[in-house]
């Protein structure tokens, strides 16, 4: 999977960097450092999300909300990368016979006029190629394409600009959460094959990686509201660790359970070979403490909550007893720049 860091703003990688994720409830940022032995996370923080118009972020509040997490926060790097928040970005898997790499830009091209119903001189598109499927008999290549309107792009790397950051890249969730996890040499999920749902609190992000490869990945519409904050972070750990408390309403899930069943039976329908084994949590909402075992009795699924290869999450702990996966997306993306 070489060719997996498809990105809109392509830079150089750096040796240390900060993970940036603008969620609908906080902004959530890690910055971690390369070092001989692996990766390092150095510092960790997050403020409360700037308001938005249905989708669209306004820049000045983007702006506004970057300035408070750099001036809260000790990050030693200014160099980030991040992701676009909500449904602005839209992904489509496609598969395609086998082709040089010359001949993919023209092929992709053509699906995304038949896939994506708006003027694509007005979009930055990318693909990543996630890898090789068997289909009738025939190899061919599963494709992750993506299309984000420009002056979105545009609107995020001046805001960045704005507040004193330099904008590396702009990655894609899925892609920082399947490096947290897969990507690391993680033991814990080496073999076999897993779903992962990334929880918040209006987007749910859900993907399917077997063998270590990314497969599969949809966003969800649908998420679990958070409550308050943490009167105290745990005894020892800086201020920047409190987080939002979450709660299935009424014990009922709802279009959660609908959207998550749909997702499973879609990948399975497509991937036959490739049956899922257990389903991993991350993400803010995932510390409802009912949630674990509400959706394992639902899908009949070992379920529990995703942890990075152990030499990562012990650095990542910083101070907290155990890995806070709400903080997952953000230290993915920082990874794509400090991992070779």
């Amino acid at each position: 999977m070489g060719d997996l860091w498809g990105r809109f703003l392509p830079g150089k990688r750096k040796k240390e960097c900060v993970g940036i994720d603008i969620g609908y409830d906080e902004v959530r940022a890690v910055q971690v450092r390369a070092l001989k032995s692996g990766p390092e996370v150095v510092a960790v923080g997050s403020v409360k999300a700037p308001p938005q118009t249905v989708d669209d972020l306004e820049e000045e509040a983007l702006t506004e909300a970057l300035v408070s997490l750099e001036e809260q926060f000790d990050f030693s790097s200014s160099w980030v990368v991040t992701a676009i928040r909500g449904a602005e970005v839209v992904e489509r898997l496609v598969r395609l016979p086998v082709m040089p790499e010359r001949e993919l830009a023209g092929a992709l091209k053509w699906e995304a006029e038949q896939l994506f119903p708006f003027p694509l001189d007005e979009m930055i598109l990318r693909h990543v190629v996630l890898g090789r499927v068997q289909e009738g008999g025939e190899k061919q290549l599963n494709v992750l394409l993506v299309a984000a309107p420009l002056k979105t792009v545009q609107k995020y790397h001046r805001s960045f600009t704005n507040a004193g950051f330099r904008l590396a890249v702009i990655d894609l969730p899925a892609l920082a959460l399947w490096r947290l996890f897969f990507g690391l040499k993680n033991e814990r999920y080496a073999g076999g094959n897993f779903a992962v749902l990334d929880l918040g609190e209006q987007v749910t992000r859900f993907l399917a990686a077997g063998e270590g490869e990314l497969l599969y990945t949809r966003s969800l519409r649908v998420g679990l509201q958070g409550k308050s904050f943490l009167e105290a972070a745990p005894a020892g750990a800086a201020a920047e660790h409190q987080q939002r408390t979450y709660e299935i309403p009424a014990g009922d899930l709802g279009s959660l359970i609908l959207e998550v069943k749909r997702s499973l039976e879609y990948f399975q329908g497509q991937f036959k070979d490739k049956q899922i084994q257990k389903l991993l949590l991350c993400g803010p909402a995932s510390s409802a403490k009912e949630l674990p075992a509400a959706l394992s009795a639902k899908f009949e699924l070992e379920v529990e909550i995703a942890k990075p290869a152990p030499a990562f999450e012990e650095f990542f702990s910083a101070g907290r007893a155990e890995f806070n996966p709400g903080l997952a997306v953000a230290a993915g993306l920082a990874l794509s720049e400090v991992i070779g």
